[in-house]
């Protein structure tokens, strides 16, 4: 057995073993340093987002993050987008929700079919990787539910997907699935 096999097998009898699975500790990144925006309260972080736009014809990307109110109000929502480790904040983004309802915000302004942004950062995120983090307001909206989407384009028209991956979306405080 080659040593990528056995690290590879380590780590699968790993995640299988229960002990594991029920001592997971809390994400440790810190909420943000400038806070949530006013009257909301940071209730998700995605750990890794990225977004770049280079000058000339080459891979881009963009990250997506989506809400739904399964609440029986409407809702004030919204996405901080930070840079690096250095928690400053290059992007908020609010919005007020209704119940039943989806809202898109975007890194950068992105059009169908590839995604349809309902709020995107502007300016534009054109060279950004950090965590974001989703905010609401008090309950019932404190239950919003939320995905997160990371994708990679080969063409300044953001036509061609070379690659789609869905992304971490953790809850401040809880325990992490690990995946």
């Amino acid at each position: 057995m080659t040593e990528p096999e056995r690290l590879a097998d380590m780590r699968i009898a790993q995640a299988r073993e229960p002990s594991a699975r029920l001592h997971r500790k809390p994400l440790g990144i810190r909420p943000n340093l400038v806070g949530p925006p006013a009257g909301l309260t940071n209730r998700y972080v995605i750990p890794y987002t990225y977004s770049v736009t280079p000058a000339a014809p080459a891979s881009r990307s963009v990250t997506f993050v989506t809400m739904y109110n399964a609440s029986s109000q409407t809702c004030s929502i919204g996405v901080e987008f930070q840079y690096g480790g250095v928690q400053t904040t290059t992007c908020t983004l609010t919005h007020s929700i209704s119940p039943g309802t989806t809202w898109q915000f975007c890194s950068r302004l992105v059009s169908d079919p590839l995604y349809p942004c309902d709020s995107a950062c502007s300016p534009a995120l054109t060279f950004n990787m950090g965590p974001a983090f989703v905010s609401t307001g008090a309950a019932p909206c404190n239950t919003i539910d939320v995905d997160a989407r990371f994708v990679q384009t080969s063409d300044t028209a953001d036509s061609v997907v070379q690659s789609s991956s869905k992304l971490t979306v953790d809850k401040i405080g809880a325990a992490t699935n690990g995946d």
